[in-house]
């Protein structure tokens, strides 16, 4: 991690006012609000400007409540459309950019998962091994933060889905498996994709 790196994770607000939009739509907002801390309440009903870096908590936060409310395929789901309002409209030009150089491929995209994610995330590390050319197992490492809670794991499977759509791909990304390290940070994600017909 480099000196100028926070101490735990951050993300954008844009993040945040993602999963908001998505609650609102579909009628949840009200039960989330109920069952956050008041520090992440106050950020629901006064969302902050999107470029304004948040406290990773307080997505955790509302990721665990929509958990509690939709269970693991529910927050799955709106995490995915989060991502696809918030983050997918900010990284697209430069992934299409980084595809078009290095190869149209997720592996590309996984590959590079850090520099495309540091726009919206500080202190998450990425990993990709490939298992082959249309598989690989990504790890993520919650630098800062120990005993990560389920929901941000699941909530980071439904926003790697939405990578494949912007690939172009049909792909599977696995539930996250924890690695035993002693500081609860790190998981794993096996990932796999093929041409969509």
């Amino acid at each position: 991690m480099s000196a100028d790196a926070p101490s735990s994770p951050q993300v954008k607000a844009t993040l945040f006012r993602g999963l908001c939009s998505v609650l609102a739509l579909q009628g949840l907002e009200a039960a989330v609000l109920e069952q956050v801390p008041p520090e992440t309440r106050a950020l629901m009903v006064d969302l902050p400007p999107a470029t304004t870096w948040l406290d990773a908590r307080r997505i955790i936060d509302l990721q665990s409540a929509i958990l509690a409310l939709k269970g693991p395929s529910g927050l799955r789901q709106i995490a995915r459309r989060g991502v696809e309002q918030s983050v997918i409209p900010i990284v697209r030009g430069t992934v299409e950019r980084v595809l078009r150089v290095f190869g149209i491929s997720p592996a590309t995209v996984l590959a590079r998962m850090g520099v495309l994610a540091a726009s919206t995330s500080r202190g998450v590390e990425y990993r990709y091994t490939p298992t082959s050319e249309t598989s690989g197992v990504l790890e993520l490492e919650h630098v800062g933060l120990r005993d990560v809670p389920e929901a941000p794991l699941i909530a980071t499977a439904g926003g790697l889905e939405g990578m494949f759509e912007l690939c172009g791909v049909r792909g599977t990304v696995s539930d996250p498996v924890m690695v035993d390290n002693g500081r609860g940070d790190t998981c794993r994600y096996t990932v796999s994709w093929r041409p969509r017909r």
